[in-house]
């Protein structure tokens, strides 16, 4: 393979961008509403809210209550449930809401990690009694009632916003600082894809056929087994800085910690409310898979939304840096703030870990790995996500594409 073929061939894939196959994608994994929907939804609110919900009979919930579906499909669906105002009763109790969010259980999606199925019911009540997320009204086996924040998601162009990014970043680094009572294992990422690389092994020449028959360029480009060993070689050493109290990038001396967080692991502009008010207060939300594990994981999710795709390139540095400036800014006030003076040695903020150039590093890396993960949990899992055929190899070969020529750029860089 020549240099030009995979750049080339990158480019090609992912003109208009990953995130317009995905877009396609959109009806296949909404699927359905659940029967009778409106009556689960009002059961639900009267369980958890009570006051005027209580009031509204099962028999009228067509002429008093507009159940609108908002989001949600591949693990999840959002519904708005609201009381209408021809309801008699809404006069005699002005306290309570009168619209509430209904986040419904889709099937349980694993791919292969983490996965708890009790983990959402323990993350959303905590980050909602912090203010990092929706406030909580109650969970069951169903799904959540939660309270209705009229809001909109974060974009790209908030990037440019620097009072909006500064809250963002300083919300990450609250959540990475968390003690939250769910599993501490770290290295479900690496157990991922070393996995993945057993079931790629297996299913070589038929992913080889498949390949070719949906004219996959960027797959037919590279060796995959090739690079999910260079993924896997590079996550241990990555993790390594865990264990062995050592800075990769400097051969210095750190803190085991720095990098081991709480991480929400699937921080994305869809998962990022900024609400509509004259505050612009941000919330997180869809905490299915949130997990101990590298911090980076959170920034490269973030920031491979933002990747330049004509030509293909990381975000601008100066955006990013930016970020992580105000990420560490705040990491160091929550981490230090017990250290005394004239004790730099001992500050988090003082590490060379905890530097913009090393974090962002740190980020880039990530932005590569998602790009190859995510072909991953496509392709090998067993038909799990609700895509036919040719859109799954359409998608991973895009992200393929960006995969090739970010971690060209990366590795260049570094020399």
């Amino acid at each position: 393979m020549s240099s030009n073929e995979s750049t080339g061939g990158a480019d090609d894939a992912a003109t208009g961008g990953l995130g317009d196959y995905m877009k396609t994608t959109t009806t296949q994994i909404k699927g359905t509403d659940p029967e009778n929907v409106r009556q689960l939804c009002l059961r639900m609110c009267r369980q958890f809210v009570g006051g005027i919900w209580s009031t509204t009979s099962v028999q009228s919930v067509d002429n008093n209550i507009l159940v609108k579906r908002l989001t949600g499909g591949l693990t999840n669906k959002i519904y708005l449930c609201q009381l209408l105002a021809n309801n008699d009763d809404l006069a005699d109790d002005t306290d309570c809401p009168t619209k509430l969010v209904i986040r419904l259980n889709a099937k349980r999606f694993c791919i292969g990690h983490h996965q708890d199925v009790h983990k959402d019911y323990i993350m959303a009540p905590l980050l909602g009694q912090l203010g990092l997320g929706p406030k909580i009204y109650g969970i069951c086996p169903e799904g959540q009632v939660l309270q209705y924040y009229p809001h909109r998601h974060f974009t790209e162009n908030d990037m440019t916003d620097k009072q909006l990014v500064g809250k963002l970043a300083k919300m990450l680094a609250q959540f990475h600082q968390l003690d939250a009572p769910i599993s501490k294992h770290s290295d479900w990422i690496l157990d991922f894809c070393t996995d993945g690389l057993a079931k790629l092994v297996d299913r070589e020449s038929e992913l080889i056929e498949k390949f070719n028959e949906y004219n996959c360029l960027n797959f037919q480009s590279i060796d995959l087994k090739l690079e999910m060993n260079w993924l896997i070689e590079s996550l241990e050493t990555y993790m390594s800085s865990h264990t062995t109290g050592v800075d990769t990038d400097t051969d210095t001396d750190t803190t085991t910690a720095d990098r081991f967080v709480l991480t929400h692991a699937d921080f994305r502009c869809g998962n990022i409310w900024v609400t509509n008010d004259s505050t612009g207060s941000l919330l997180l939300s869809d905490f299915d898979h949130s997990s101990y594990g590298s911090r980076g994981l959170d920034l490269g999710l973030l920031f491979s939304e933002f990747v330049r795709k004509s030509p293909i390139d990381f975000p601008d540095d100066q955006l990013m840096r930016r970020f992580i400036a105000d990420y560490i800014g705040e990491s160091g006030r929550l981490c230090d703030g017990d250290v005394g003076d004239g004790n730099d040695d001992q500050k988090w903020s003082k590490r060379s870990v905890n530097s913009v150039d090393s974090v962002l590093n740190e980020c880039k890396f990530f932005i590569i790995a998602y790009h190859l993960i995510v072909m991953f949990i496509i392709i090998m899992s067993d038909n799990e996500v609700p895509l036919d055929e040719k859109t799954s190899y359409a998608i991973c070969d895009a992200s393929i594409g960006i995969y090739i020529e970010l971690k060209r750029k990366f590795i260049a860089h570094k020399k």
